[in-house]
């Protein structure tokens, strides 16, 4: 896209949540709603802003994957779908209150989604890769330091009144997160992947906390999480200490000025 067209574009996202900021309209009388339609709006409009950098960049992030790396996705589709609490679902200790909501929460989780790994897999991670011109090592330290910078992006929450412990807890399984995301983008080539991967995540372990009440971290549900995740870890941190430059090289429209 030529630079006479992406600025003007560019503006006028950033114009259009300038605005949404300063008139700050009402979607709904629900707060919860209201909340999403909020979140939803800005990170719809924030995609907009990052894939016209992306086309800028020409990173290849939405390849063509091959069948036999598509194993990958099975061991981060089942540390997303574990976050949701079932057993305390079945149990009756936790339950919806605002059931129909669902569909505008899904939404902003799926927007949400789109918005972290365009920032930071989409394009933080292929400048990192590019910058050390293949050097060894380079993949792994990349990774480490991407997924170490989108942990450190969810220390915002906290101007927002969460409290310190929860945000470190959240800055510590955004990092495990962000380096599994990553390893599944590098091995299968499409960033959609991720995205389907973290919004799945998001929509399991947020659906009570925003839209239920009661309590979901039983016992089995802590040990079956921790058993997976190190698990999960082990195998992903395997996958991405084999990973060679020549892995990466399809990220970039010309593969023989990156190596």
């Amino acid at each position: 896209m030529s630079r006479k067209l992406s600025v003007p574009l560019t503006l006028a996202l950033l114009g259009a949540v300038i605005l949404l900021f300063l008139i700050s309209p009402t979607y709904s009388a629900n707060e919860t709603a209201q909340r999403l339609w909020e979140s939803l709006l800005y990170r719809l409009l924030g995609s907009g802003v990052l894939i016209l950098l992306l086309l800028d960049f020409g990173f290849l992030v939405f390849g063509t994957p091959k069948v036999k790396s598509l194993w990958i996705l099975l061991p981060c589709f089942a540390v997303a779908i574990n976050n949701l609490p079932v057993l305390s679902l079945i149990d009756g200790d936790a339950y919806l209150t605002q059931a129909r909501l669902i569909w505008l929460f899904a939404l902003d989780c799926l927007a949400v989604s789109l918005f972290e790994e365009l920032a930071f897999r989409g394009l933080l991670l292929p400048v990192l890769l590019k910058s050390t011109k293949g050097r060894s090592a380079s993949v792994f330290w990349s990774v480490v330091c991407s997924s170490a910078l989108f942990g450190a992006f969810h220390l915002l929450n906290l101007l927002e009144g969460a409290s310190l412990g929860a945000t470190a807890l959240q800055v510590g399984y955004s990092f495990l997160i962000g380096g599994m995301c990553a390893v599944a983008f590098l091995k299968t080539k499409n960033l959609l992947f991720c995205i389907l991967i973290h919004a799945v995540y998001n929509l399991c372990g947020g659906l009570l906390p925003t839209l239920g009440a009661g309590s979901w971290w039983d016992m089995p549900t802590v040990i079956l999480t921790a058993v997976l995740g190190v698990v999960v870890f082990v195998l992903m941190l395997w996958v991405l200490l084999r990973m060679r430059w020549d892995e990466i090289r399809f990220l970039y429209r010309d593969n023989k000025k990156t190596t």
